[in-house]
């Protein structure tokens, strides 16, 4: 009997603790999925981020140089 325990150490250990150690590891799993899901959402949106501030500078100078004309041809309009 006890040849077989050292074979099959599941013996060993009780229902319970087996089903403990089975929904440690779905919730382990469970935990690893959404920290991943996390990361790669948090990767994407810094992502985004990078685009909006590209974006705004390119309308900020877009603006400027639209005021800058508009002041340069009211400029040469009132001559």
């Amino acid at each position: 009997m006890r040849n077989s325990n050292r074979r099959n150490p599941q013996k060993n250990i009780s229902r319970l603790k087996l089903k403990k150690l089975k929904e440690d590891a779905k919730f382990n799993d469970q935990i690893r999925i959404e920290r991943n899901s996390y990361l790669i959402e948090t990767e994407m949106l810094r992502d985004d981020i990078k685009e909006l501030k590209s974006k705004v500078k390119e309308l900020e100078s877009e603006l400027y140089f639209c005021h800058r004309n508009s002041k340069i041809k009211k400029e040469i309009n009132d001559r």
